[in-house]
Order: C-alpha cells, then sequence, then structure tokens
C-alpha cells in the first residue's frame, strides 16, 4: 500500500492557480477571437497569443487592455466593463471545470 500524503489546502490552491489562469485565459481568447470574426487557425493563434499575454504580462488590467485593444483594432466597441465581466465569467467557468476533473 502507498503512503498517504498530506497536502495543504493552500498546497492544492497554488498547483491549480496556473491551470485555472491558462483556462480563463484560453475561454477569454475564444470569447473574444469570435467578437472578433475569427475562425479555425486564425482563432487558436490569436487564442495562444492571449495565452502568452498572460504570461509575459501576468495579472488583469494587461489582459483586458490587451484583448480591449485587439477588439478596437477589429473595429469590435466594447467597454472595458464589458471586457471584464467576460473575464470575470471565464474564470468563474475555468474555476468550475478544475472542480470536476481530478
Amino acid at each position: 500500500m502507498l503512503p498517504i500524503q498530506t497536502i495543504e489546502p493552500q498546497e492544492i490552491e497554488a498547483s491549480t492557480d496556473g491551470c485555472v489562469n491558462a483556462r480563463r485565459d484560453y475561454i477569454l481568447g475564444l470569447w473574444a477571437g469570435h467578437k472578433m470574426g475569427l475562425h479555425g487557425d486564425e482563432l487558436q493563434l490569436y487564442v495562444r497569443d492571449v495565452l502568452h499575454t498572460d504570461r509575459v504580462t501576468p495579472g488583469t488590467d494587461p489582459m483586458i487592455n490587451k484583448v480591449a485593444q485587439d477588439l478596437s483594432n477589429c473595429g469590435v466597441a466594447l467597454a472595458n466593463s464589458q471586457i471584464r465581466v467576460a473575464f470575470q465569467n471565464a474564470e468563474r467557468t475555468a474555476r468550475a471545470e478544475m472542480l470536476v476533473t481530478d
């Protein structure tokens, strides 16, 4: 029988944060890409760009600013508050998905 390893809740939270953030960014990238009319390979490239942005400049504001600028460049007029809501929804979805996986 394998020994049972004790893991503190803080360790679990820290180890899943990166996964949640990556999934959140993926969902946000899909949302923004669809708003810009991207499909197929263009959409996947855009999602990768969004993921890369959070790795280079982590944080909520840089991500929202990046998506806002991209949407604006494509002629999609959305307020930062609307993008922030999409960001929060993406985070909630990512966290919910993490709860149902093992």
